[in-house]
């Protein structure tokens, strides 16, 4: 039992030094993908790694360190830390993981309290914008539209079924052939498992188009938009997502698609795809990213953290080194609103590090932002406006 209880605590300070190293914006890809899999095991761990995004929790734990000499505590551990390390070379490097852990965390809570009331908030908060929701229009192979939403009980097709998790397809009840159509709109996002078993979840503004039966020596399906697939395995026909004359072709894999006018994005998570365009092809590996459009030959695959490619299905948006402008473009299309720099004066080379969860208002995104002293911002007329931080006062 002692071993077993010290195998546990290793886990527990390998996690403690991938969540500190992830709030620092340090983690590698492979740390990554660790992190990843512990957050995947139980529903209490991402419950705990969510908490450290919780204001209410974060200001418990600001009001019990303000009730605590910090400046003797933190001594105090770091007497500890200099005796373990005397003593006991290994237990002396728990500690220090320990201790910095508990640094991060007490001070990123102290941060956000301590700015929590600032003149802006008034601003984010009189015109507040709700975040997207569970919805989609299914346009059937009769080209009849069904508006899809969480929970609406909404008339599908016989061969479907309409469930809280969303559309599920069987082949064994499948009756009709053709294709079906799943539109989401802005601040929409939507659930799908087709008829061989292949779990689809669309984002925003996304239109994915598909058979309501696979058959044939192909699974086939076309996107526009953003969606994360998470493919069935079945070697004798493989899986194909066409977007904008460039096609990604899986058998059993994980992976992120993101097309817009001027091409595609692939983001593998598992498994192994093949990308190509009429101008060639190129294998992916675990880990990586391409994006090439329908005139460019492929190149070079880019490193990924698939962290920040694959948490938003599971209720975040997670940023690491991220530009402004694509956090932005993020947000926008989740809640529906448009974005005007007001000085773009170095905005242009920001990024953002960051968890933001995807279940609360613009405003209280925005003020988490703002913390980071990354820009400022005010909401007005549907329309977030930035600014740089450096500015004291945001106009009304």
């Amino acid at each position: 039992m002692a071993g077993y209880k010290q195998d546990n605590n290793e886990q527990s300070f390998r996690i403690a030094t991938l969540i500190a190293r992830f709030m620092k914006g340090e983690l590698e890809t492979e740390e990554s993908l660790e992190l990843e899999n512990w957050l995947e095991e139980d529903p209490k761990n991402r419950e705990l790694f969510s908490a450290l995004n919780d204001p209410a929790l974060q200001k418990k734990d600001f009001e019990y360190f303000m009730g605590k000499d910090i400046s003797g505590s933190w001594e105090n551990v770091s007497l500890s830390i200099n005796s373990k390390k005397k003593k006991n070379p290994r237990i002396y490097k728990w500690w220090a993981i320990a201790a910095s852990l508990l640094l991060v965390v007490s001070l990123f809570s102290w941060w956000r309290i301590a700015h929590k009331h600032t003149d802006n908030d008034t601003l984010l908060s009189k015109n507040d914008i709700y975040p997207g929701s569970y919805n989609a229009v299914l346009i059937d192979d009769k080209g009849i539209s069904h508006h899809l939403q969480k929970d609406s009980g909404s008339q599908v097709p016989m061969y479907v079924s309409n469930t809280s998790n969303g559309l599920f397809y069987n082949h064994l009840n499948a009756v009709a052939q053709g294709n079906n159509t799943l539109i989401v709109p802005i601040k929409g996002i939507f659930h799908v498992r087709l008829s061989d078993g292949t779990e689809v979840w669309l984002h925003p503004s996304t239109t994915f188009n598909y058979p309501i039966v696979f058959s044939g020596k192909e699974r086939r399906v076309n996107l526009t938009g953003d969606a994360f697939f998470k493919v069935a395995k079945n070697n004798q026909m493989p899986f194909r997502v066409y977007c904008n004359g460039v096609m990604t072709e899986a058998v059993g894999t994980e992976f992120n698609i993101t097309s817009n006018d001027s091409g595609c994005t692939t983001s593998l998570v598992q498994g192994k795809v093949k990308v190509s365009n009429a101008h060639g092809s190129t294998m992916m590996q675990p880990g990586s990213s391409l994006r090439i459009s329908s005139f460019t030959v492929p190149g070079k695959t880019q490193t990924l953290d698939t962290t920040i490619s694959t948490t938003w299905k599971n209720g975040d948006f997670h940023f690491r080194s991220t530009p402004l402008k694509e956090v932005m473009a993020t947000l926008a299309g989740w809640y529906g609103v448009s974005v005007k720099y007001e000085d773009f004066n170095g905005l242009d080379k920001k990024t953002f590090n960051g968890v933001l969860p995807r279940d609360v208002s613009l405003g209280e995104n925005l003020k988490t932002m703002e913390l980071t002293t990354i820009a400022k911002f005010k909401v007005q007329n549907n329309t977030i406006y930035i600014f740089p931080s450096a500015v004291r006062t945001v106009p009304n």
